[in-house]
């Protein structure tokens, strides 16, 4: 894995991570490339679009904000 790839996907994911709190879905389709695989509940599906919306998602989880967090990246490929 290289330092450039495992660096590029950290900073990557903090602006995801910020557009989620923020819950700009403009931001957050800016760094996804569509279709993704969406797995939950022992199923997968494709899909075109983001599977939620964040503000929804946090207010029906009375979630406010995620702070300190701590990414690894445990492998990357081209």
């Amino acid at each position: 894995m290289s330092k450039k790839n495992e660096k590029e996907l950290l900073k990557t994911y903090e602006q995801y991570l910020a557009y989620f709190l923020d819950s700009d879905m403009n931001g957050i389709n800016s760094l996804v490339k569509f279709p993704i695989t969406y797995i939950a509940d022992g199923e997968c599906k494709l899909l075109d679009a983001f599977p939620v919306t964040p503000k929804e998602m946090m207010e029906n989880k009375q979630w406010d904000t995620t702070v300190d967090t701590e990414t690894y990246v445990h492998g990357t490929n081209s």
